[in-house]
């Protein structure tokens, strides 16, 4: 059995069960000039997607060893999934990086960016075998992967359109109907990106599910109702103000126009103003309507220089006339409101 190493930089859990075939490897070494051979320990993480492991990529400081243990039982997958980490590896070498330091830094970028495939990095510390020889009968397993069929985990983003169904159901991928076709009787789950899908997942976190018949079919995507979408899945930033949290709820359908005028006209905004920060900056729609462009904070602002200044919401709406005030324009949650509807009335 292997050893896990270096928990304070990892987390985690175990693969996904699909990987319940017969896991016989072969040894692809590693790319040119990074040796591809290790007769001692080896650090590994694993690459899987929903039908099993794709591949294992290893690192050797003590003999300069980087490379990867790939699956041919998942044909062109497999092999197609290696082109990410061959890449890099490559980048690697010509920077002279430690085989460790360059499996760390593609882990980063593989867990940001994501992999072909729909493929991740399984989480958890990163596990040691005792030779590159271990390491595939560490993958062809020793009861230490979970071959039983069980219900699968997918982390989706859900689509909240402005107007009509509340959600859209996520899209059926050919992943998910080969993956289907292993496991009859099973059931596929969207859950929360926030969540690890080896993990528990509490109920309020899944979007919903795909059964799977008996011939392997997925069925018709059923929502769940108390379903409640992170700022992750979401992709807002963390709210800063009152403002920020009622935009924010009236983007996602979760808030109303009501709460976010009263924010506005309570809250501090930073507004676009001319260079001499005297007069207001408005900049005009091609239908000729005038803008006026306000931030909730100053991790909406532009980077290009421009001049903001901070006011108060409803001082600021009872000046104004005949435009639109447009609020974090160009971000994830943003509106435009006409001026007339942010004034209480005429006299504030």
């Amino acid at each position: 059995m292997s050893e896990q190493h270096r928990p304070d930089e990892h987390f985690g859990e175990r693969p996904s069960s699909a990987m319940s075939q017969d896991l016989r490897v072969r040894l692809t070494g590693g790319v040119e000039d990074y040796p591809h051979h290790a007769d001692g320990p080896v650090q590994y993480v694993v690459v899987a997607y929903m039908a099993g492991i794709l591949l294992a990529v290893y690192a050797s400081d003590a003999e300069g060893a980087l490379g990867y243990v790939v699956r041919p039982e998942l044909g062109p997958d497999a092999s197609n999934s290696t082109g990410f980490w061959i890449d890099r590896m490559r980048a690697a070498w010509v920077l002279k990086t430690p085989p460790t330091e360059a499996l760390a830094e593609m882990v980063a970028v593989a867990q940001r960016d994501g992999l072909p495939f729909q493929a991740w990095v399984v989480p958890g510390p990163w596990r040691e075998a005792p030779s590159l020889a271990a390491l595939k009968e560490e993958i062809v397993g020793d009861g230490k992967w979970d071959r039983s069929p069980r219900n699968l985990k997918l982390n989706v983003y859900p689509v909240i359109p402005f107007r009509g169904p509340k959600m859209l159901a996520p899209e059926v991928t050919e992943v998910m109907r080969y993956v289907a076709r292993r496991q009859p009787g099973k059931v596929i789950f969207a859950i929360d990106p926030a969540y690890d899908p080896h993990g528990e997942v509490p109920e309020e976190r899944m979007l919903g599910g795909w059964a799977i018949d008996e011939n392997g079919e997925i069925g018709e995507f059923r929502f769940n109702p108390t379903y409640e979408p992170t700022l992750t899945a979401l992709r807002y930033r963390p709210p800063e103000n009152e403002v920020e949290r009622t935009l924010q709820a009236l983007d996602s359908r979760r808030g109303t126009p009501e709460a976010l005028l009263e924010a506005f006209r309570e809250g501090t905004l930073l507004v676009s103003v001319d260079e001499d920060g005297k007069q207001l900056r408005f900049r005009q729609r091609d239908d000729g309507e005038r803008i006026l462009d306000v931030y909730t904070s100053t991790q909406y602002v532009p980077d290009d220089g421009r001049q903001v200044r901070a006011m108060n919401g409803g001082e600021l709406a009872k000046g104004l006339f005949g435009c639109y005030v447009a609020i974090n324009p160009g971000s994830r949650a943003n509106i435009s409101i006409p001026s007339a509807d942010l004034a209480v009335s005429a006299f504030g």
